[in-house]
């Protein structure tokens, strides 16, 4: 079974699992519902494992905690995954955090926060995830960019450095959604 395909992406083969951080709520949880839905195994990881467990059960896929800004924890999910699963086939990095307020108001703690887990949460993910993508020869890692930057959003001079240290993936519309000369 296969999800995309078409123009602008490629085929994306939902023969193993597909993860999802941040899979509990929002956009994680409709990315899983989808994939869910075209017939991948979903694994979902969330800091909030009531939330993760409840969405897990909605659409039978298994429920994982996960710190995405902590390596460490990054392994621990990903073992776990791996002694459910021969392999992760898809990773979507969806977790993160957006502070709402000014920037100029903002703690250095929640700028901290922002950054650890918008930058260093992929960036785990991907370390610990790759390896086994690129043995099989297939990568296949997603996140979120600040494609939409005229959005005018209270946090978004704090996140946007934060997200555009994110690699790997095309923006969230296809390149309809880049500016006219980039497209």
């Amino acid at each position: 079974m296969g999800i995309f395909g078409g123009r602008n992406y490629p085929v994306i083969d939902l023969d193993d699992a597909v993860v999802v951080t941040g899979g509990g709520r929002g956009i994680g949880r409709a990315t899983a519902e989808l994939f869910a839905a075209r017939g991948a195994t979903v694994r979902i990881g969330d800091l909030d494992r009531a939330v993760a467990d409840e969405a897990a059960a909605a659409i039978g896929a298994r429920a994982y905690t996960v710190d995405v800004a902590s390596a460490e924890s990054w392994g621990r999910f990903v073992d776990a995954v791996l002694a459910d699963c021969d392999r992760i086939d898809v990773l979507v990095n969806n977790a993160g955090v957006m502070p709402l307020g000014g920037f100029l108001e903002q703690s250095d703690s929640t700028s901290r926060l922002t950054m650890n887990v918008n930058v260093w949460g992929p960036l785990h993910g991907m370390r610990t995830v790759l390896p086994g993508m690129i043995e099989r020869g297939r990568v296949t890692s997603s996140t979120s960019h600040p494609w939409q930057a005229n959005c005018p959003c209270p946090g978004w001079p704090s996140t946007t450095p934060a997200s555009s240290g994110r690699w790997g993936s095309p923006p969230p519309s296809g390149p309809s959604s880049l500016p006219p000369e980039s497209a």
